[in-house]
């Protein structure tokens, strides 16, 4: 499965439990590519990779400081890993529009 079709799939089921799924574009290096925002003030910060393919070590820094401020990051690689990560958002009630 394609990154992009990983991504799509986070963001509607993020979309559907009323949060939003945005691609970081800032001139930060090794920031996670992703911030997901969900009801009442939770963030999470996510790093979309390809199956078997690991962070940098830059990214590995930058994954350790967000992390010491409290914040969740994940780093998903493949569609098992996505598929995880939407299970851990299951928690969450799907928003009826």
């Amino acid at each position: 499965m394609r990154e992009s079709a990983i991504e799509k799939k986070i963001r509607l089921k993020v979309e559907r439990i009323g949060g939003l799924f945005l691609k970081w574009n800032g001139s930060v290096r090794g920031v996670p590519d992703r911030i997901c925002l969900l009801p009442n003030r939770n963030i999470m910060f996510v790093e979309l990779k390809q199956k078997g393919k690991k962070p940098s070590k830059l990214q590995q820094y930058q994954r350790d400081r967000i992390r010491a401020l409290g914040f969740d990051v994940w780093v998903i690689a493949g569609p098992e890993e996505a598929e995880a990560f939407i299970h851990d958002l299951s928690c969450w009630k799907e928003v009826t529009r």
